[in-house]
Order: structure tokens, then sequence, then C-alpha cells
């Protein structure tokens, strides 16, 4: 049984993949740093998105010639015969654009040695700039493509995790219809025994009001029960839950009530009222007034008796 609050907003949820994934923008990339690109704050940007950082000098967790290093990031030219097969070369505003965009911008553009693409900033509007950037368009159709294939895992995903809940729901299912077996045997049973006691000889006289009471409210339980063993297990389910939460509902109220109660006889004032009791004053007319004082707007009669 699902109870509430387990099961999040989907639009929630995708959005939070989304935040997660772009946590993880460079997870799995190695990236090593040259001399003359500042370290410490590249190293933290790098390192915040998921990426491993090695750099010349003592401390780094790799040497430059590691096999496993993805990027290399310079900030001057690189002859073309000590370039090391297997890596990217890139500038360190690669970085950072990526970072600004939420999403890995090919490489190309920002080669050593190349002239940089404009940098553009993710706090400028340029909508109402009133002029859009060639480049930003190009970054809008990349971070489309992005998105595209982050939703479409999370579609699968999706489709993996109805799946599980498929087969729990069968599982569910099938112990729901062993209950209901045992129900419809017990409601036999009480049947049985019921016409037993319609046979028997009524004992003449009038009830007292207690067990009249203490009756009708057995038989319209038992109505409830057979009402909600008659309804489809869907909408069983359904009403299940929304009795939990009226069941919870109410003892948060009873909880409050009591507590102002408390308050309020501490206080010297008198206790509040149920809703039940509100709408009984409530009938008896507005700014009624009884003997010993004025009645409230709200349609409950102050009485001194």
């Amino acid at each position: 049984m699902e109870e509430d609050g387990e099961n999040p907003d989907p639009e929630v949820l995708r959005r939070a993949k989304e935040e997660a994934a772009k946590a993880t923008l460079f997870k799995g990339l190695r990236f090593f740093l040259g001399r003359e690109v500042p370290l410490s704050w590249v190293h933290l940007v790098l390192a915040s998105f998921g990426g491993q950082v090695g750099w010349e000098g003592e401390g780094s967790p790799f040497a430059e010639a590691d096999v496993g290093v993805t990027h290399q990031v310079v900030d001057r030219p690189v002859a073309a015969g000590s370039r090391r097969a297997g890596r990217e070369y890139v500038q360190p505003q690669w970085i950072f654009d990526s970072v600004n965009a939420r999403v890995r911008l090919p490489v190309d553009l920002y080669g050593p040695g190349k002239a940089l693409p404009p940098h553009l900033s993710p706090f400028v509007d340029d909508e109402k700039e009133g002029y859009i950037p060639a480049y930003r368009e190009q970054l809008e159709l990349l971070q489309g493509k992005a998105a595209a294939t982050v939703n479409a895992a999370n579609s699968k995903e999706e489709d993996e995790d109805a799946d599980e809940e498929g087969e729990v729901e069968e599982e569910e299912e099938g112990e729901e219809e062993e209950e209901d077996d045992a129900e419809d045997e017990e409601e036999e049973e009480e049947e049985g025994a019921q016409s037993s006691e319609d046979r028997k000889p009524q004992v003449s006289g009038m009830r007292k009001k207690g067990q009249r009471s203490s009756e009708d409210a057995s038989e319209k339980d038992e109505a409830q029960a057979l009402a909600e063993i008659m309804m489809p297990r869907k909408h069983r389910r359904a009403y299940q839950v929304a009795r939990r939460g009226e069941a919870k509902q109410k003892e948060k109220v009873e909880a409050l009530v009591t507590k102002r109660r408390k308050l309020e006889e501490a206080a010297g004032v008198a206790a509040p009222r149920h809703a039940t009791s509100k709408r009984r004053a409530g009938a008896r007319g507005t700014n009624a007034v009884g003997k010993g004082g004025r009645g409230a707007k709200t349609g409950a009669r102050v009485s001194t008796r």
C-alpha cells in the first residue's frame, strides 16, 4: 500500500535528476593543468563538477604522462610534436563556458592558440537586452540536445521503475485476493450467526438509549465495511488512503484542540468548542445574546448558565 508523500511530483523529480546530471558535468574526465594555468580556482571548478585534477608539482594525484588523462588544460600554444595522443588540449575558458552552459561544449573552438568565442555571461538576459549573440544560439542548440539526452535516460529509468511497481502491485493484488477470500468466509460465518440470532425469540420492551446508540454505530460500521469490500481494488486502495488521511487530520485537530484547551484553562479562559459545536451554535442565529453576555460575530452564543 502506498502512503502519502512516497510519490514525489514527476516535474520535481525530473528537475532533480537534471540538477544531478549538471553536478556531474565532468564526471569520468581526468584533467591535467599546465604550469601556466591558475591552479586553485580551476581545480575548484573541475572538482566541484565531478572531474579529477592533476597538475605539475608536488601533491598531484597523477603525472602528465598518465594515460588516463582525457583533457590537458593549457594557456599557451603547444607544439605539434609535443602533443600526446588520446587527449584533448583546451584553454581554461572551455571549462567555464561549459559550466555556464551546463553542457560539455565542443573543444574545437577552444584549442591552444585559437581565438576564443565570446564569453557569454549566464546572468545577462539577452532577450531583455534586445540582442541574442549568434554563439548564444549555438549554445542553446547544444543545451537542447543535452536536455533531450537526459530526458531519454530519465524515461528509461521511469519505465524500469514502472515495471518494478507493476510487479509489486501484482504481489499486492495476490495478497488482497487472499484477504478478500478470508473476508468472504468471515462474512458468511457472520451471516449464518446472524440468521440464527434472528430465529431467537425477541425480548419485548424498549431498549436503553445507550444500547440503541451502540447497536446503530455497529450497524453503520458493518455497512461501511461491506461497502468497502464491494469496491474495486483500485477504488478500495484510494478509499483506504483517504480514510487514513482523515484519521491523521482528525488526530492533529484533536491534539491542537486539547493543547489550546489546556492553555486557555490555565489562563482562565473558556475552553474552545469543536467544529460541530460551533456549527450548532451558529445555527441558533448570528450575534445572539445570552443571559449574561454578548454573542460573537461568528454566531456563537455566550451563556452564563
